[in-house]
């Protein structure tokens, strides 16, 4: 004799549970890891002097991934507008410049300048540190199979066409500027 079924497991559709609580939910699960992995970045960003919002894109031009504001908004997955309010205040701080493309003077480029360099090349040290205190207390081999795991989730949304950041990588190397 099967036991009656409540009201949530009806509302979640057959052979389906519904979460107990949020905290089993993967989603939410996610959401908390990226948030306090944010939240220690950008603790450990004041002495660098940018904010969680900025490492994002400077980073990105200083690997190549992005060299313009177009790009950049991909990448950071965030408004062509936001983007370009984000730009000046890193142009105020002298950590950026813009230049005009020599082969389409519509496109303008961003660079790092030499502040900027300087602040960015410690932003890879500082997230291999939160990634590392983060997975603390896991092996080596429970570390790769997690990656698995987030790696199929992944590709399993990218596969579903949601949308993901767009990163254009060759485009930013060859361009020459004005």
């Amino acid at each position: 004799m099967s036991s009656p079924t409540t009201s949530k497991e009806a509302q979640a559709g057959p052979g389906r549970s519904r979460p107990a609580r949020h905290r089993d939910s993967v989603g939410w699960l996610m959401r908390a890891i990226l948030t306090g992995m944010r939240s220690e970045i950008d603790r450990r960003m004041v002495g660098v002097g940018l904010t969680d919002a900025q490492w994002a894109p400077m980073l990105f031009l200083h690997t190549g991934d992005a060299c313009t504001a177009a790009e950049l908004a991909r990448c950071c997955m965030q408004n062509a507008a936001g983007m370009t309010r984000l730009l000046d205040r890193l142009e105020a701080k002298g950590l950026i410049v813009r230049r005009r493309s020599r082969d389409d003077r519509r496109v303008i480029h961003i660079e790092l300048t030499e502040d900027g360099r300087q602040a960015v090349e410690v932003v890879p040290a500082l997230l291999r540190e939160v990634n590392q205190l983060a997975m603390q207390g896991f092996s080596e081999q429970e570390v790769a199979q997690f990656k698995g795991y987030l790696q199929r989730i992944l590709s399993t949304i990218e596969n579903a066409g949601w949308p993901q950041p767009a990163c254009a990588s060759s485009a930013c190397a060859d361009e020459k500027t004005v």
